[in-house]
């Protein structure tokens, strides 16, 4: 066998093997995800149940959120104001039943951003589905926010993956004459 065809079998071989491996990372991701978003749902549930006809509040989680980081040193999202988080998060999708599935399947940190932006149920769900969908690119300064101008709720997308070149200049262009 030459050189050359043994190294196109190579290459084939590689190029599958490395599809693999990237296959098993994202399912392993998104069920450490689904796992990790469950946890704070429950963090949240039982934090609600116990304060219910309970005095405590603030010095109570301000003491659990140490408790949890001398426990598990090396973890994040056992602060204080993540506790609240939790909190909040159960409080907002316990009664929804079309929503608590779906926040789940998304990134906790994209399932706060819409939690603290969007005030209407129908306005998350669309937030939510569109973040399973297509994915949010976070970016630090601007993460499905507030638009400063316009007061809307801007989520970005890998455009990549939803759009095609010419839908993306047309999408662009009418976002310019909107802004304008």
């Amino acid at each position: 066998m030459s050189k050359m065809a043994l190294h196109g079998d190579y290459e084939s071989l590689l190029s599958e093997v490395k599809e693999r491996v990237r296959t098993a990372q994202y399912a392993a991701l998104k069920s450490v995800n689904k796992q990790l978003v469950g946890l704070y749902w429950d963090i949240g549930r039982i934090i609600v149940e116990r304060q219910a006809g309970e005095t405590w509040g603030q010095a109570i989680v301000q003491q659990l959120a140490g408790d949890l980081r001398n426990e598990f040193p090396g973890v994040g999202g056992f602060s204080a104001s993540n506790l609240w988080r939790m909190k909040g998060f159960f409080e907002t999708y316990r009664d929804a039943e079309k929503l608590a599935p779906l926040v789940r399947e998304i990134a906790w940190s994209h399932n706060i951003v819409i939690m603290e932006r969007c005030a209407d149920p129908l306005e998350r769900e669309f937030y939510l589905r569109m973040a399973r969908k297509f994915g949010v690119n976070v970016d630090t300064n601007y993460i499905l926010g507030m638009g400063k101008a316009s007061g809307k709720v801007t989520i970005l997308l890998d455009i990549s993956k939803v759009l095609t070149a010419q839908e993306t200049g047309a999408a662009n262009a009418a976002e310019n004459s909107n802004t304008a």
